[in-house]
């Protein structure tokens, strides 16, 4: 599913969501950060695999800096630094901007498997136009029809010269008042923690049978329990698979990370 979360300057990000955001989906995380160095912007850039590896980064700012996360689970292509969000798309001249992406994104891949979806929208498609027309980097016809082109899919870009853009933002979600954007809920059923109004609380474990072909218990967004049929993946109900409450699900997605110590970028100003 991955997450995509947009932290405005002058806000603290709650550290529940952030965790709850790298356990859902733990195989890559990436960071941009605007904060003040002087009487200058900077702008720091990371990645790393697992996705945990970045939470230290995320505290070394302050709320006073402007944040971009992404944390992924795979569709397309390798866990690995190469597919970690943001992408960078150079434009020339010493120039970029960066994408992150949230969704599955009906690409040509055919060229290279190894590379996710969201490698190929940036670098085979968004690139060779950006680099040929730099001028459509804030052309708001050119992203209004990249954000036609994408469906329901979310994409932020971030560019240092004019800002972050959102698009699709209006399928995401809005917490609080002060502008804090998530792509999606994912960090809901990771961390143990329930969102009720604009508080973060601990929410109960939902017990889940791991027999295929089963009526099970598990819940919807609002908490509510509910009732549904399970059909069979990886040898488990599907809701389970699905589901990161389940340490049966948990373990799947352990299998899939690279051993040994976090992998990352080193943390980079521009």
């Amino acid at each position: 599913m991955c997450i995509i979360i947009h932290k405005p300057s002058g806000l603290k990000l709650p550290r529940q969501i952030a965790e709850g955001g790298a356990r859902a989906n733990p195989q890559g995380g990436g960071l941009i950060a605007f904060y003040d160095e002087g009487p200058q912007m900077r702008m720091a850039v990371r990645r790393c695999v697992p996705s945990w590896g970045l939470l230290e980064d995320i505290e070394k700012f302050s709320q006073d800096s402007e944040m971009v996360i992404h944390f992924r689970i795979k569709t397309h292509g390798d866990v690995n630094l190469d597919n970690c969000h943001p992408f960078k798309i150079e434009l020339g001249n010493g120039e970029a901007i960066y994408v992150m992406h949230n969704g599955v994104l009906n690409v040509n891949d055919s060229s290279d498997k190894s590379k996710s979806d969201t490698w190929h929208f940036a670098h085979t498609l968004l690139e060779p136009i950006l680099q040929k027309h730099p001028e459509l980097r804030n052309s708001d016809p050119f992203w209004y029809g990249i954000e036609d082109l994408i469906g329901s899919n979310k994409v932020v870009i971030v560019d240092p010269l004019y800002g972050v853009r959102i698009l699709n933002a209006h399928l995401g979600d809005w917490i609080g008042k002060a502008g804090l954007w998530v792509s999606n809920k994912s960090y809901l059923y990771a961390g143990g923690y329930h969102q009720q109004s604009s508080n973060v609380v601990p929410f109960e474990r939902v017990t889940h049978k791991k027999v295929g072909d089963c009526d099970c218990v598990a819940c919807d967004e609002e908490g509510r329990h509910r009732t549904l049929r399970c059909s069979t993946r990886n040898g488990l109900p599907a809701h389970v698979w699905a589901c990161p409450w389940s340490d049966a699900h948990s373990s799947y997605h352990q299998q899939l990370l690279p051993r040994g110590e976090v992998i990352g970028d080193p943390l980079s100003a521009g």
